[in-house]
């Protein structure tokens, strides 16, 4: 049965390796026997075509299925014998029409069998007298099978186990590694590992389900609708199908248990949970035979529990679908006796939706309601929701639901929502109707629908508290939106009207105080970003509210949101180091599935990238992507992926390029143009470190198409910008860009302000004098900020070492083509230095471009002779010994021996070359061991001697 896993899924190196031994061992002369066995959409058959592609051997493959078991000799027809043959059933012609076909293969023969656990008794018989009888030619006889108990198998299992030349894999399932790394190839994105976690959960690591879930994530565009929720509840509800593959094969296995062992399974797939021998004995009524829950493979004993249950969650799920409609109800009520009350509710709430009782479905839900409040008022809202939402299908009154959605105000997961909203709709108009509807809403990625339920309450003056907790959650979550993008009109109203309802509340407030004040404190965050020209400085006014809860217990993560916010803004503005800190603490501190936590940890990766910090900035930015399919693909989760796709964009991988192109083609991504301004950023990004000029205009021009870029990005794109027109020899064009880094009212701290505004001037001028003197500034205002970690240089730009390693480009290119020579060594340190920058980041043709322009102007630059001075008399020009020392000089070390012949002190060297003074300091130990002196003086004195350069 194919289950479509392509042979790559994963490498299953040791498995290959055994098979490919056996079949290379087999053209010696004995026959090998290798044993496949595994359950249904394990990869089998995947495993065997790649062994045998890895071998390069030819086979005769024969693929059985359920009707050849009751045919006599069907296993061989047509591959090693004729059906007449077959349907005489004589053992002894079959086994000479197969030896005889063998001998046409020559020696080594191999004959693959797949599904053997179909094999024929008649047809098991003739292969195993193949396998034992070496006459036969027999080279390789390699079967793959399920779990089975037949008893004219298991010698084969045996022989493939103990025998000196047999194998037998038991094939296990993919591992939580394995199924996460297999499901981000399928999905084309970051898969973290609470989404691989849930996945491996629900399939097991079987193959065929992981590929199953991750074919139906490659086929949903990127945005709302696109989760790991959906795309599992998909893949099971296929699995109950009748016509599914699996759900086949299941019902295949069942069909050949006896009654005792399907009923055993079935109590434990309609458990869903451990039982012990005792238990199942009670709900069967007849002792339990355990060996016939061994049979089919599919149940094991759980320790922990001290009871059995179904190995595999998929399998229990077809179980479940193959009980007779009309003994489901009876089932559940069997469990739901054995369990009792509390733990049985869920399967008492199933039977009576099978069998309806009104007076029994009265009774529970009445249960499950005194239960539910007890559980809420002692703080545990979590079991609260669960109790609701195991009853909801019984009752969708006003009574359940609105129970339901106060637990989730106190803190239960808005997934026990979900079977909810229709009767959430139902509900008459307000705060609770709204919070719950926005959640939802959030929760399938749809930020912008959660903002417009949201607006339509207009007072909350008479909600109770728990309405107003649940709407200000809700208030909260939507209001993510506002640090990427403009907010509609109305979210004003709604904030203010959520700030004050929430300050009446606390004046009350005890218990979740803490939890209230964080919410309130995010919302104010919010409130600052909405407004269009704030009275306050927003980074200021956003400071201030995070130090408000800094020390407000149950407030953390609402804190480290806000500093998430601030961090972003002074990275916009260009404050490196304090934004470096602020998003480096929010990133470690929120989870990864958190939207606050995902949107400062792009702001980080972009920070770090900014700095040359690349492969940070990569594992930083695949953190933020991988929470996208966990908290569903909003606006956010999309500039995740774009984010995540910059470096490698930047250092030219191909992969980046499909997960752009596929993002710009997401549906949500039109209506929400932030993500779309990331893409392009790392499109730009991907053309500029190629020197695609024309492609990294026409990305850059989007990119600052609008205020968008500059709220998202901030000034340094328009830089990037200028640089590409002035490439193509477009200067005139920069002028509006300088007009626009002039504006007071685009957000830039002086020194990055300053920095632009020269770069941007110098590219434009035609003078090259002034070009490079602007230039020349443009540097000096990059080396006056502060790196964004005390371990960089200061003199590296900053936070902006990746423009100031293109401002090096740029001056150092321009003293070559110019031939100004008195800046001729200062351009061989900046373009060296930008050649190790773009080395360390992985930029390989700005780093090619870079060592060229140093070699340019090495090649022109003055020899060792000219920069000390007249040689002395007392040193031979042809000193043979002298030009030998300077041989041993590395190209660094010839750099620092002219300015040490230029009397230049170290500091000066190190200004000069832009490296540090420890590091000059490291040179000159070095040269004065290899000219073998002892001081500065001597040194000069020696270099006097020389009349050349030496190479």
């Amino acid at each position: 049965m194919d289950f479509g896993i392509d042979h790559s899924f994963v490498a299953r190196t040791a498995e290959r390796g055994q098979i490919v031994r056996q079949l290379q061992r087999a053209e010696a002369g004995s026959a090998h026997l290798v044993v496949i066995e595994a359950l249904a959409g394990m990869g089998k058959s995947a495993l065997l075509r790649r062994a045998l592609a890895d071998c390069g051997r030819p086979a005769l493959s024969i693929v059985l299925d359920e009707s050849d078991r009751e045919e006599p000799g069907s296993a061989g027809v047509p591959a090693l014998w004729n059906p007449e043959t077959a349907q005489r059933g004589e053992a002894h012609e079959l086994l000479e029409a197969a030896a005889a076909r063998l001998e046409e293969l020559g020696a080594g023969a191999v004959v693959v069998i797949e599904n053997f656990h179909w094999v024929d008794d008649l047809s098991a018989q003739v292969l195993w007298r193949l396998l034992r009888e070496p006459q036969h030619r027999l080279g390789a006889l390699v079967v793959t099978t399920r779990p089975c108990a037949r008893p004219d198998l298991s010698g084969f299992a045996r022989h493939a186990q103990t025998g000196s030349c047999g194998a037998f894999i038991d094939l296990p399932p993919l591992n939580a590694d394995q199924s996460r790394e297999l499901l981000a190839e399928l999905a084309g994105v970051p898969v973290g590992a609470e989404a691989a976690g849930a996945v491996h959960a629900a399939t097991d690591g079987i193959p065929a389900h992981v590929v199953s879930i991750g074919a139906w994530l490659s086929q949903c565009p990127p945005g709302a609708g696109r989760s790991i929720e959906n795309a599992v509840a998909h893949h099971q509800a296929a699995l109950a199908r009748a016509g599914h593959p699996f759900h086949q094969a299941i019902s295949s296995m069942v069909r050949g248990l006896d009654p005792h062992a399907r009923s055993l399974l079935t109590l434990l797939a309609t458990a869903g949970q451990p039982l012990s021998a005792q238990q199942m004995a009670e709900v069967v009524e007849h002792p339990v035979e355990l060996t016939v829950l061994t049979e089919a493979g599919v149940s094991e004993w759980d320790a922990a529990s001290f009871g059995y249950r179904i190995r595999y969650r998929s399998v229990a799920v077809v179980l479940q679908a193959l009980i007779p409609p009309e003994e489901r109800a009876q089932w559940h009520q069997r469990v739901a006796a054995l369990l009792g009350s509390s733990a049985g509710v869920t399967h008492r709430a199933t039977a009576l939706r099978l069998e309806p009782d009104e007076s029994g479905r009265r009774r529970l839900v009445a249960e499950a309601l005194a239960v539910a409040r007890d559980l809420l008022t002692a703080g545990r809202p979590g079991e609260s929701a669960e109790h609701l939402v195991s009853v909801l299908p019984l009752d969708t009154g006003s009574e359940v639901v609105v129970l339901l959605l106060r637990s989730v105000a106190h803190g239960a997961d808005v997934r026990a929502l979900l079977e909810a909203e229709p009767a959430i709709r139902a509900l008459p108009p307000g705060a609770l109707r709204s919070g719950g509807l926005a959640l939802l809403r959030m929760r399938s990625g749809e930020p912008w629908a959660a903002m417009g339920e949201l607006a339509q309450v207009v007072d909350l003056a008479a909600e109770e508290n728990d309405a107003i907790q649940l709407f200000a959650r809700a208030v909260a979550q939507a209001g993510v939106v506002s640090v990427t993008g403009s907010v509609p009109s109305r979210w004003s109203a709604v904030l203010a009207r959520t700030t004050e309802a929430l300050d009446v509340y606390l004046d009350g407030a005890e218990g979740t105080a803490g939890e209230v004040r964080g919410l309130r404190g995010l919302i104010a965050t919010w409130r600052v970003l909405a407004t269009p020209r704030p009275l306050v400085d927003p980074i200021e006014a956003i400071g201030d509210i995070a130090d408000q809860l800094a020390q407000t217990p149950s407030a953390e993560s609402a804190y480290l949101g806000i500093r998430a916010v601030r961090g972003a803004r002074l990275h916009q503005v260009g404050a490196c180091q304090s934004a470096y800190y602020e998003l480096e603490a929010s990133s470690q501190g929120l989870p990864g599935q958190d939207r606050l936590g995902a949107f400062g940890r792009s702001r980080f990766a972009l920070s770090l990238f900014d700095a040359g910090l690349w492969d940070e900035a990569a594992a930083v930015a695949a953190q933020a992507a991988e929470g996208g399919l966990e908290r569903g693909e909003c606006d956010q989760a999309l500039i995740s992926y774009a984010v995540d796709a910059l470096v490698r964009a930047a250092r030219g991988q191909e992969s980046a390029h499909r997960i752009l192109d596929r993002l710009w083609e997401a549906p949500g991504s039109e209506g929400s143009p932030a993500s779309r301004v990331y893409i392009d950023y790392a499109r730009a990004w991907a053309a500029i470190t190629a020197e695609d000029h024309a492609r990294a205009i026409d990305a850059l021009l989007r990119t600052n198409e609008s205020d968008l870029g500059l709220a998202c990005l901030g000034i340094m794109p328009l830089t990037l910008l200028a640089r590409e027109l002035a490439s193509i020899g477009r200067p005139e064009v920069i002028a509006s860009i300088i007009t626009t880094l002039q504006d007071d009212s685009v957000p830039a701290l002086e020194a990055p302000r300053r920095y632009a505004i020269a770069h941007a001037r110098g590219l434009s001028r035609s003078d090259p004098q002034e070009r490079l003197d602007l230039l020349f500034d443009a540097l000096d205002w990059l080396d006056h900020k502060s790196p964004p970690r005390t371990t960089l240089s200061i003199a590296e730009g900053g936070g902006f070492r990746m423009q100031r390693a293109l401002l090096a480009l740029d001056i150092a290119g321009l003293v070559s083509n110019q031939r100004f020579a008195e800046h001729r060594t200062t351009g061989i340190g900046l373009a060296v230095w930008a050649a190790t920058v773009f080395q360390r980041c992985g930029a390989r043709v700005l780093e090619q471009r870079a060592g060229d322009l140093a070699t340019s102007l090495r090649e022109d630059a003055p020899t060792l002779a000219s920069m000390v001075g007249p040689r002395s008399a007392s040193a031979p020009a042809t000193d043979p010994a002298l030009r030998h020392k300077l041989s041993q000089l590395s190209g660094r070390e010839r750099q620092v021996t002219l300015l040490i012949g230029e009397g230049k002190s170290n500091p000066e060297i190190a200004e000069d070359l832009y490296i540090s003074v420890r590091t000059v300091e490291k040179h000159i130990a070095k040269i004065f061991k290899k000219l073998e002196v002892s001081s500065r003086r001597e040194a000069k004195r020696l270099l006097r001697g020389a009349v050349a350069e030496p190479r």
